[in-house]
């Protein structure tokens, strides 16, 4: 039993693994990977101050700020840049020893420690030669700056959304105003035919129609008030208010019409032109075409993957 239990002990002898690079060079990528993406984190407290008269460019700051759509964009080109980190990312190697001693031998030198050093490179070597590796950074960087375009089209669709809002919430406002002057002129006016009607001047039916047109206006200032409060809800919505919607004034008058430098003398030609150069959608969707999907990669990236021992 005994000489039995030192043969298995001689099959199996001790072996000690040393992973502890690994995990140190493990440890060094993550903690920067980690520096790198707090360092350009937004702080989403969820609230923030609404100035209370709020002009068009101060909601476009607090938009580009705390807009929860455009978190959204960049929070996936956040994800894009770490994917194409971990593409250029290589294979870590790996080490290992180890140290037994044979307890079922008796004869000269088996007193001795066997030693095992062993060092794999995790196929690092075929990744590069093969190609792969830059066929996953090509990838990934195709793939980042499609989130970058998108993005970039995200930015300029919703700022645009957020201006006609803003715009929409200036004339929901000069509607109100204007219901209320035509609300006091009515009233001052069925002030003035009750009077006539005393004295006997005009009938009664005079007074009814005056009155249902006071009536009216009444109804018409209510609806006014409804409009500009959910136009109000809706501005906030795209500055990214949570909870009650903020109380602020916007500009009382709309601006006025001008046409820009770069519009004057534009042609619809010039223009379809212009859109195809800068459209960051259209860019976007031009890099997708050139991004590598499944079934279409090179036959070197189907290769299997090596190891490299010593």
């Amino acid at each position: 039993m005994p000489e039995r239990i030192a043969s298995l002990t001689s099959r199996h002898a001790l072996r000690l693994k040393c992973h502890w690079l690994v995990v140190l060079l493990n440890l060094l990528g993550l903690s920067s990977a980690l520096g790198t993406s707090s360092a350009s984190a937004r702080v989403l407290d969820g609230e923030f101050e609404v100035p209370a008269h709020l002009h068009l460019a101060d909601a476009l700051r607090l938009f580009r700020e705390h807009g929860l759509d455009l978190i959204l964009a960049e929070a996936a080109v956040e994800g894009a840049r770490g994917d194409a980190l971990l593409a250029s990312a290589g294979p870590n190697p790996s080490f290992s020893a180890g140290v037994g001693r044979s307890f079922a031998c008796s004869g000269p030198g088996c007193s001795d420690l066997a030693w095992s050093v062993g060092v794999s490179d995790g196929s690092a070597v075929f990744d590069s030669i093969s190609g792969k590796r830059g066929l996953r950074m090509n990838t990934a960087n195709l793939a980042l700056e499609v989130a970058r375009k998108g993005e970039a089209d995200a930015r300029r669709t919703l700022e645009g959304m957020l201006r006609q809002s803003y715009l929409q919430t200036v004339a929901a406002r000069r509607a109100l105003t204007t219901q209320k002057e035509a609300q006091e002129t009515l009233g001052r006016l069925a002030d003035l035919i009750r009077a006539r009607y005393q004295h006997g001047a005009i009938s009664e039916v005079d007074v009814l129609k005056v009155e249902t047109e006071k009536l009216t206006a009444d109804q018409q200032v209510e609806r006014s008030a409804q409009d500009l409060t959910a136009a109000k809800a809706q501005l906030a919505f795209m500055l990214g208010a949570r909870g009650r919607v903020p109380t602020f004034e916007v500009d009382p008058e709309l601006p006025g019409y001008l046409v820009p430098p770069a519009l004057q003398g534009a042609t619809t030609d010039s223009l379809l032109d212009i859109a195809r150069k800068q459209r960051p959608d259209l860019a976007g969707a031009k890099l997708s075409r050139e991004t590598p999907s499944e079934g279409t990669f090179p036959r070197n990236f189907l290769l299997p993957f090596p190891r490299t021992h010593a």
